[in-house]
């Protein structure tokens, strides 16, 4: 699709409208204004419920032939785009998938997933549809402070998320050599931050797709940007079902094997069933 406008000279905009929300801009602002240094480290989880009459109402969600996986491309391919947007491309995954909990589904339920990004930043990413919503948690370290979202609550929305911001006496390089107890914790300063003012939605995202056709430039989320995220989704599938670590960008051959191989039932993801 990117070669094809590209060959045409046609914009691509995909709809990930969580860039526009209030909590990810300010979280984005705050990485990209320094107040954290260099990110070393990502906690990042998103924990919701879908019953089984979720997939009898819309069948294709449950089958990876028509909806191309399940709480990672269906549910949450939003939250895997803002880690890439936030954090930068993924260089290297590890991963296992699962189905727990539905019975009349070919896709994953449950993941977690290991993630090294090109900037040298390690994350630990962790999703289900198998548990009821509460206390989903991002947390970004950096070398001179932490952001942390304790219980966040627009897992599908732009609600007012507590954002705390962590900093430290001096950058941890600095208090690696000059703290002298062995087991000694330097002092964190939480500091609660106000989330960023304006518009957010898909009329934001809308618009700046229509101006980048009208007047050049590119939209807030342009296919190139998105991309990532669907690496990071095919990187993690691959690696659970192969059972090895994954170098990114993914190899498209062996993913469109294994994904022949998943939509025509020779190959299954890990199911342990609930009684």
């Amino acid at each position: 699709m990117l070669a094809a406008a590209k060959a045409k000279n046609l914009k691509v905009c995909v709809g990930h409208q969580y860039r526009t929300y209030r909590s990810p801009q300010t979280m984005k602002h705050l990485i990209d204004t320094g107040a954290i240094g260099n990110i070393m480290r990502v906690l990042w989880t998103w924990v919701e419920f879908r019953p089984e009459s979720y997939y009898a109402r819309d069948i294709w969600r449950g089958t990876w032939r028509h909806a191309g996986g399940g709480v990672l491309m269906n549910q949450t391919s939003h939250d895997l785009d803002l880690i890439c947007w936030l954090i930068g491309e993924p260089a290297q995954v590890s991963a296992l998938i699962g189905n727990q909990a539905h019975n009349s589904v070919e896709v994953e339920d449950v993941v977690c997933a290991n993630v090294q990004f090109a900037n040298g930043a390690f994350g630990s990413i962790q999703l289900t549809i198998n548990q009821p919503r509460g206390y989903s948690i991002r947390q970004i370290a950096g070398d001179n402070g932490i952001i942390m979202v304790p219980d966040v609550q627009s897992l599908t929305g732009d609600q007012d998320d507590p954002i705390l911001l962590g900093t430290y006496p001096e950058a941890l390089p600095a208090l690696m050599t000059r703290t002298t107890g062995i087991a000694a914790q330097p002092q964190i300063t939480w500091h609660p931050v106000e989330l960023l003012k304006g518009p957010v939605g898909h009329a934001v995202l809308m618009n700046s797709f229509i101006d980048a056709i009208c007047n050049g430039g590119e939209p807030i989320v342009s296919g190139e940007s998105a991309r990532p995220a669907v690496e990071l989704i095919n990187a993690i599938v691959l690696s659970a079902m192969r059972k090895k670590t994954v170098d990114l960008p993914v190899d498209g051959e062996e993913y469109d094997q294994l994904f022949e191989e998943l939509s025509s039932g020779k190959a299954q993801v890990l199911r342990n069933v609930m009684p």
